[in-house]
């Protein structure tokens, strides 16, 4: 499921950054905050919802200036997306310059609002069998996007950040994978034989 939602769901958060101002008023981090709790909230993968909303409040906690900029916020969606790549051992962007490069190719046949906009369309078609309060999130996320990310949407050949550290992040979890990941370890009790 990962493989679907994925793509459009990093796009659309590399987009929304994107359109981001360099320079946010407490309304812009607020209107943020709340399209990212709302995507949080509505990742169709359990298992890679937990993980974001882990890694996202992680990211917030030990970097509080996430939403100061949109340089700011870059950084955040491009690191929170390599620890992401990492653990599934995906390709990352080894710089800022790299990242924007790699959104830039990607949206040269597709706009970015079409990434935005077929995502909330995925979602609900993931929600729409009754799931009421993920509607209400995805309805939130939609209305804030062709309200406020659509009509800021701007190229990434625009974008120009000076360089920073973007494959991790202070307080960041180690990725740890099991080595045995199919094997189940079982208790075994040693009984020494009396002598």
């Amino acid at each position: 499921m990962s493989n679907i939602w994925g793509p459009m769901g990093w796009m659309t958060l590399h987009s929304i950054a994107s359109s981001y101002p360099d320079v946010p008023s407490p309304s812009d981090k607020a209107i943020l905050n709340e399209y990212m709790n709302a995507f949080a909230l509505t990742i169709p993968c359990h298992i890679c919802n937990q993980h974001f909303s882990e890694l996202f409040g992680k990211y917030k906690h030990g970097i509080p200036t996430w939403d100061n900029s949109k340089r700011d916020l870059f950084i955040a969606i491009c690191r929170m997306h390599n620890n992401v790549n990492t653990r599934l051992d995906k390709p990352r962007a080894n710089t800022l310059a790299q990242a924007i490069e790699w959104l830039g190719t990607a949206t040269s046949y597709t706009p970015q609002r079409d990434f935005k906009n077929n995502y909330i369309s995925y979602l609900y078609g993931q929600f729409k069998a009754g799931n009421f309060s993920q509607l209400s999130n995805v309805s939130k996320m939609k209305k804030i996007t062709e309200e406020y990310w659509n009509i800021r949407e701007v190229s990434y050949s625009t974008l120009s950040f000076a360089e920073d550290d973007i494959l991790s992040f202070r307080n960041e979890p180690l990725v740890r994978r099991p080595i045995f990941s199919k094997m189940s370890l079982k208790t075994v009790r040693f009984n020494p034989r009396p002598n």
